[in-house]
């Protein structure tokens, strides 16, 4: 029987250490970047975000670039969205 208290006391710890995991601070900039539905300002500021932290990965990196550039495209700025189509 102790075994089974042992057990349930170590998996309560373990699940209060994962709760205490630093919040991704770039998980609103990601869900805004992604956002089709949000306005094209906000999805380019959240995409900026993203791209600026430097914590992304390449392929992360050039989707931000791709999302930027169609939220540039669709505010009207054709010349700026080609630079994110790089």
């Amino acid at each position: 029987m102790r075994t089974g208290w042992w057990l349930a006391g170590a998996g309560l710890a373990l699940m209060a250490l994962a709760a205490c995991e630093p919040p991704d601070p770039l998980a609103e900039a990601r869900r805004t970047c992604i956002n089709e539905r949000a306005e094209a300002e906000a999805r380019m500021e959240a995409c900026s975000a993203m791209i600026d932290s430097g914590e992304l990965s390449a392929a992360d990196t050039a989707a931000a670039y791709s999302n930027r550039g169609a939220a540039t495209y669709e505010a009207g700025d054709v010349t700026g969205a080609l630079r994110d189509f790089r």
